[in-house]
């Protein structure tokens, strides 16, 4: 059997770059009957490594500092680090040419995006959020392909050929799907609060607030609630909840496992509005109250947020404004109107889509094999 090919990977160093590109890269594989070697280029992180280790990736580092508007020292650094890693790149690319290169944003796809554009080899681009990152619009035009999440998004990114895809998912989630297709009847009402991996204090602080309005109005048998805190504030949040003394069916934890069993359970989230939550969460169907992270470069969780507002799936509110009372305003109305409950879980799973991954892969097969199907080296 001829040796196998090489096709590189690079994204970030956060989650919702990495592992969008580790369901790529798994498909990819199948896709590509394993006749492909599957390279990505990170920041370098040990939490990076570790993860890509575990998938099965093997990895390289790329220099590269994030992107300053500021004319300083951090500037220069910026500057000279993205012409160091350009070069490890182009080296690298010259010694063993790759037969496609997909990007997924973040600083460090910079470098790696402009070696495939000088060396012409196809530049794939996938873009998770419906207002695309600086790095993923300025190599758009450059791209063979972008693939985006949503309908809107295609409007805010420069490119003749643009791929409504949705973001790719992990397998297990559509395996997960596939066993589990219908939702979980519960007698009470479900809420399911989570600020993400690192936990966020304002949708902490909220769903206290709204458990004491659960208590104060005497409906603690109809609520049932999930309380996801992150780590740094799990003692804190769980030691509020317990001098509540409620009477009720509610876990509070730093991390949840069975993450798809909640989402199949939950009739309302309370969480951020990062584009990997949002398209996890239309994909099951439920209805959401996004609160923006207010730091998110380029306000892009806000723009998702409104993305999903506008299509009627969903609330948001300003991370300042969140409140229990809100929260609990909506709660109630959504439990004695079934329709508007329906209406929301319906118009959620339009904007879902479960098959991102594999829509991503064939068009990447499909425009980087010879009319032979062979591979091609270029």
């Amino acid at each position: 059997m001829a040796d196998k090919k090489r096709f590189v990977i690079s994204c970030g160093k956060t989650g919702g770059h990495l592992f969008p590109a580790i369901a790529v890269a798994q498909e990819l594989k199948s896709v590509f009957n394993d006749k492909v070697e599957m390279l990505f280029f990170i920041s370098g992180k040990d939490l990076e490594r570790e993860i890509l280790n575990k998938a099965g990736f093997n990895s390289s580092a790329v220099p590269g500092e994030p992107w300053t508007r500021k004319f300083s020292f951090a500037f220069f650094k910026f500057f000279f680090s993205h012409i160091h890693g350009t070069l490890k790149v182009l080296f690298k690319f010259l010694r063993r040419r790759p037969v496609g290169v997909l990007i997924t944003g973040g600083f460090t796809s910079f470098p790696v995006g402009v070696g495939a554009v000088l060396l012409r080899i196809p530049l794939f681009i996938q873009e998770q959020n419906i207002f695309p990152g600086i790095v993923n619009r300025i190599l758009a035009p450059f791209a063979r392909t972008v693939f985006m999440p949503f309908e809107d998004a295609g409007k805010f990114i420069k490119s003749k050929n643009i791929v409504i895809s949705g973001n790719p998912l992990r397998k297990e989630i559509e395996e997960f799907m596939i066993k589990n297709e219908k939702r979980t009847e519960n007698k009470k009402f479900t809420l399911f609060f989570t600020g993400g991996s690192q936990g966020a204090v304002s949708i902490a602080k909220a769903a206290i607030e709204f458990l004491k309005l659960v208590k104060e109005n005497n409906l603690e048998d109809e609520f049932r609630v999930y309380l996801h805190t992150g780590k740094r504030e799990f003692r804190e949040i769980d030691e509020m909840v317990n001098n509540l003394n409620l009477k009720m069916d509610i876990e509070v934890n730093s991390f949840f496992y069975n993450i798809y069993d909640i989402y199949l359970a939950t009739d309302l989230i309370i969480c951020r509005a990062g584009a990997m939550t949002i398209s996890e969460i239309t994909v099951f169907g439920i209805p959401s109250i996004l609160v923006p992270y207010p730091y998110a470069t380029g306000n892009h969780q806000a723009k998702n947020a409104a993305m999903v507002v506008d299509n009627e799936a969903g609330y948001m509110f300003n991370d300042n404004e969140i409140k229990g009372e809100n929260i609990f305003k909506i709660t109630m109305q959504l439990r004695v109107n079934k329709a508007l409950l329906d209406s929301l879980r319906k118009n959620a799973r339009k904007l879902g889509i479960i098959s991102g991954r594999k829509v991503i892969a064939e068009k990447i097969y499909n425009q980087t094999k010879k009319k032979d199907e062979s591979l091609s080296c270029f």
